[in-house]
């Protein structure tokens, strides 16, 4: 048995992360293997992408969906949901709004069970700067697919994420009313 893969799929909001991580989880679904997807809880948008994207992908109802995905907020969640399961495939969405325990059951899911391990999130916040947990895992990945946006200044190609209201912190779940994907001139000229 080969041990499993760690595969980040990162760029900016609007970049389809999600899309691209469930194209994987659909290779795994048609091999007849079983996966497990979670997302933060913290994460309350209605237009959940997670689970509308497997309900497309995989033609499932919602009612099915649910017994695949899980809103989590902690370790424990997770682990109570994988034990004692035979997974090929655990996938992790918006991975930047969870906590440090993130990185350990990675880890293990990937080398010591040897399941694959798909993660989806923003490698940089609003700033530019590291999103939560997202530098470590890019750090102990086997493939990064790092993703882009278009613009929505100037239609180039967007590698970064804008944050056009709301508050100074790190953390603020938004959609498109919040956060717009920018090329790097167009986010140095909102900036300056």
């Amino acid at each position: 048995m080969t041990k499993g893969k760690i595969i980040v799929f990162t760029g900016p909001m609007f970049s389809r992360k999600t899309k691209s991580m469930v194209v994987e989880l659909e290779r795994t679904f048609w091999r007849k293997r079983n996966f497990l997807a979670f997302r933060p809880a913290l994460d309350v948008r209605t237009e959940r992408s997670l689970e509308k994207e497997i309900c497309k992908a995989l033609d499932m109802t919602m009612e099915d969906v649910k017994k695949l995905v899980f809103p989590v907020s902690t370790l424990d969640q997770v682990e109570e949901k994988i034990r004692n399961k035979k997974l090929e495939a655990v996938a992790f969405d918006e991975t930047q709004f969870f906590d440090p325990w993130i990185v350990d059951i990675v880890r293990r899911l990937a080398w010591v069970a040897e399941v694959n391990v798909l993660i989806s999130g923003l490698e940089l916040d609003y700033k530019r700067e590291g999103f939560g947990h997202m530098p470590a895992l890019l750090a102990i990945a086997d493939e990064v697919h790092k993703l882009t946006s278009v613009c929505s200044k100037c239609g180039e190609r967007a590698r970064f994420t804008q944050r056009i209201s709301g508050t100074q912190e790190q953390v603020q779940v938004g959609g498109k009313g919040d956060y717009q994907a920018r090329c790097a001139d167009c986010f140095y000229d909102f900036v300056s």
